[in-house]
């Protein structure tokens, strides 16, 4: 079934499970140079530009580097290096990311120089999905531009057969 992005869907989110896509502080290699180089203005350019690279995660080795090229320094630091993020995206918490047949991001919520994105994701099984992008703006010294700084995997609210619960279904249960 062909990719396709979606307009934005209205979800309310139940529980997150915290978990960061982050980086190590290594010698950076050619692929992982810092996203100043070709990165939007926008955290919504950012998360959009990492979700283009997830969308492609299995037919195209180099998508991994241009998801990393949008961690921070700080999110570097925890995940890197690149093969060691790669196997990380590559977890069941984070498989909907790479195996996903369309999805959305809603509006930045901005304050300052920090952001959060929420993307929304239609499985192949047809289930929705979703995670919150957490950005923030990066000092000066660091192109100041917006970077990724986690990925957070949210937990659906789920009825009988896994079908995602909405406002309705969730006060009449």
């Amino acid at each position: 079934m062909p990719r396709m992005q979606l307009r934005p869907l209205p979800l309310i989110a139940c529980s997150a499970m915290a978990f960061a896509l982050v980086g190590y502080a290594t010698a950076a290699l050619p692929d992982e140079k810092p996203a100043s180089e070709d990165s939007g203005n926008t955290p919504a350019e950012v998360v959009e530009a990492q979700m283009t690279a997830l969308s492609v995660w299995r037919d195209d080795h180099d998508s991994a580097a241009r998801v990393f090229r949008h961690a921070s320094p700080a999110n570097r630091a925890v995940t890197g290096p690149l093969e060691r993020f790669r196997s990380m995206v590559e977890q069941d918490s984070f498989a909907a990311l790479i195996d996903n047949v369309g999805w959305s991001a809603g509006k930045a919520v901005l304050a300052e120089d920090a952001a959060v994105v929420l993307v929304t994701m239609i499985l192949p099984d047809g289930s929705l999905h979703a995670f919150r992008f957490y950005l923030s703006r990066q000092p000066d010294g660091a192109g100041g531009e917006w970077m990724t700084d986690a990925v957070i995997p949210i937990a659906l609210p789920r009825g009988p057969g896994g079908v995602v619960l909405g406002p309705k279904a969730r006060a009449a249960a």
